[in-house]
């Protein structure tokens, strides 16, 4: 534990004034001070947790979107094979029809030979 002096380091005086030794001061005051430091520390270690929670739910938060970048980026991955294998399927498709109204042209003719003769 400190000295009851250290606590007082931040004791606000005027410019160049030396506070005298802690044994020197009247008791009221130094249990007033003492009273005051503990609060302040109270004070700041709620602080501090409070701090370490809100950071513990922002690197939560950061962790979760670090996992839905994850998702989306395969999500996107499995878009783009997919729309490569529409792709894919659109030319297949493309090509036997044209093959078909081809078929289709070639059978239509021989129907009108066949009527001719």
């Amino acid at each position: 534990m400190e000295k009851e002096g250290n606590v007082f380091r931040c004791f606000k005086t005027w410019k160049d004034t030396i506070l005298p030794t802690f044994d020197k001061w009247r008791p009221t005051i130094r249990e007033r001070f003492l009273l005051h430091a503990h609060h302040s520390s109270r004070a700041n270690n709620e602080l501090n947790d409070m701090i370490e929670h809100y950071e513990g739910l922002l690197l939560s938060i950061e962790q979760d979107i670090d996992a839905w970048k994850g998702k989306f980026s395969s999500l996107e991955a499995d878009l783009r094979s997919s729309s490569d294998f529409k792709q894919k399927l659109e030319d297949r498709v493309d090509h036997l029809s044209s093959k078909l109204m081809r078929s289709n042209g070639e059978l239509h003719d021989q129907y009108q030979r066949y009527d001719k003769l």
